[in-house]
């Protein structure tokens, strides 16, 4: 059952009321998972946002405990500036770490661009930081299948972009161990030509499943059975690669088939699914004494099918009421509900009235960007929080809380005592918006490059060891 919290507002896209850039006048804001306007140069109402999505603010007791939780001195730069401000049940994380219990993140990324830029970065810089400091495993979704259907970009384009924005996630340096990553049409891309042969036209129903669902669920693992038993008679000879890329193509499809349209939950349907698996694995080199993978949900499971470790998800607030469906669903299917941990949106270039977005290049600043393009961009778009004048400048100083290179500084500056030295120097009108841009020029090309550097190095050998299925490295 949903709990209170999550009960408030399953709404999406319903408009928040927000005071404009002088605090008069309120006007309405609009917050959907696809669009963010605001009329506020200042940005959304963060206040009002919570308590219309009905999540909790992380305060200073929460940051607080987590601190002593983690054992740590300072929790990460994003969290103690505010920029992760509200959660649903991060205190329920804090209590099974205290407990000597662990968890798993869990993110994603829905590749819509050949490159992420700045704003993409910010959760999975934060998701680094809470795999090291707590050691658990992360899993992280590549939802091409979205972009398909809702970019109208056909496949080649899609897994590209997939492709590329793979190899941007790995270049922030997760655990190879401790990380997996998945493509939906990779890993239930045969259900959706299965299940959508005319993905313009509509869904249509297959003539193969009848509404007796136990006994199609039957038929479709005794097929998946089948044609397993035929490989491991016929193609006894292929390397370990070569098997799995057989299995994934002409197996694994059927038993996601099972999986997604019928989501079992009884323990005789599951094993009926994991026994397939587990046959598969014994014919591979040195997974003969792993546990088989129950393909749940469209992944497969990491967790030897356990449904009580929990999981905690750091996405932006936009993204909160999918996982809303998710909490209310959860239960259900005998699962724990996941936390959330929420950002706030991360700017434009021309002003906190709207999220940064890869459909506008003007409006922010991509990790495969020049140290010119970044200059540029930041020169000629940034917001800028100066007065109107130079003398009105000076007495009144400039406005921190709409300067956009600023507020850029508060998400890459790491040192507080410099970006507070920033803050006072301009908000007393010592400093111009200019001086500011100057410094923000000279960290996000340093970011930007070393990110490149990074990237350049990804083999397409070590993108396959990420998103290979396996036993990942946790102590559960």
């Amino acid at each position: 059952m949903a709990s209170e919290t999550d009960a408030l507002d399953t709404s999406i896209g319903k408009p928040l009321v927000a005071a404009d850039q002088n605090g008069q006048n309120a006007v309405e804001d609009f917050v959907d998972p696809w669009n963010v306007p605001t009329s506020s140069m200042k940005g959304v109402d963060y206040d009002k946002l919570i308590k219309k999505f009905g999540c909790s603010a992380i305060d200073d007791s929460l940051i607080e405990r987590f601190k002593r939780v983690a054992k740590v001195e300072e929790v990460h730069p994003l969290l103690r500036r505010g920029v992760f401000f509200s959660h649903r049940d991060l205190h329920v994380i804090l209590d099974c770490v205290e407990k000597g219990q662990k968890f798993y993140l869990y993110t994603g990324r829905g590749p819509s661009s050949d490159a992420m830029h700045l704003g993409h970065l910010i959760p999975f810089l934060f998701t680094k930081w809470l795999q090291e400091v707590f050691d658990v495993p992360l899993i992280i979704q590549i939802t091409d299948d979205e972009k398909y259907y809702w970019k109208h970009l056909n496949l080649k384009e899609v897994k590209e972009m997939a492709v590329k924005n793979i190899k941007d996630i790995i270049a922030i340096c997760f655990h190879p161990d401790k990380t997996f990553i998945f493509r939906n049409f990779e890993y239930m891309g045969h259900l959706h030509k299965r299940q959508f042969p005319n993905l313009r036209k509509g869904p249509r129903c297959d003539s193969e499943l009848g509404p007796q669902t136990r006994k199609a669920h039957g038929l479709v693992v005794r097929k998946a059975s089948n044609t397993l038993w035929l490989f491991n008679h016929s193609l006894r000879h292929l390397d370990i690669h070569s098997k799995i890329s057989a299995y994934t193509s002409y197996v694994r499809p059927q038993l996601e088939n099972a999986t997604v349209i019928w989501s079992p939950y009884l323990k005789k349907d599951i094993d009926r699914i994991e026994r397939v698996q587990k046959r598969f694995l014994k014919g591979l080199e040195g997974f003969r004494n792993l546990p088989g993978a129950v393909f749940f949900v469209g992944i497969p499971s990491n967790f030897q099918r356990q449904n009580n470790v929990p999981c905690l998800i750091p996405c932006g607030i936009d993204q909160d009421p999918y996982f809303r469906m998710t909490r209310d669903v959860a239960p259900r299917l005998k699962f724990l509900k996941p936390a959330l941990v929420h950002s706030k949106f991360f700017p434009a270039l021309q002003g906190a009235n709207s999220k940064m977005s890869a459909s506008d290049p003007n409006s922010a600043i991509f990790l495969t960007d020049t140290h010119e393009e970044i200059k540029e961009k930041i020169n000629k778009y940034a917001y800028s929080g100066d007065r109107d004048t130079v003398k009105e400048h000076q007495e009144k100083g400039g406005d921190c809380s709409v300067d956009i290179a600023f507020q850029y500084l508060t998400y890459f500056e790491e040192n507080d005592e410099e970006l507070e030295k920033i803050r006072q120097i301009y908000s007393s009108g010592e400093m111009f918006s200019g001086q500011i841009k100057e410094i923000l020029i000279k960290k996000l090309t340093r970011v930007v490059l070393d990110h490149q550097t990074k990237k350049k190095s990804i083999t397409e050998d070590i993108v396959r060891g990420f998103m290979t299925p396996r036993q990942l490295v946790f102590d559960f």
